[in-house]
């Protein structure tokens, strides 16, 4: 997780690389094809404990994340965490 390039944040507020990580995840685990549909999911807290996460992100704070990783630096962090 921590080779994952995204942003690293330095807000006290700011979310860690597992909560964007966690809450993505579990977006597409619930079948969400829409950044909207990510706050059904605020109020699991069950999930996030399970995934070590702090808390599950808004739906806003999960696009800014993604936006901020180039399709150069995530192919190789994405092949290499799927075994290619």
């Amino acid at each position: 997780m921590q080779d994952c390039p995204l942003v690293a944040y330095t807000s006290p507020n700011a979310p860690t690389k597992q909560d964007v990580l966690g809450t993505w995840l579990l977006s597409i685990l619930a079948g969400h094809k829409r950044y909207a549909h990510v706050s059904a999911l605020r109020g699991d807290t069950v999930s996030a404990q399970v995934l070590g996460m702090n808390k599950i992100i808004s739906e806003d704070a999960l696009r800014r994340a993604l936006t901020h990783i180039s399709a150069a630096d995530s192919a190789p962090w994405l092949q290499n965490a799927s075994g290619q």
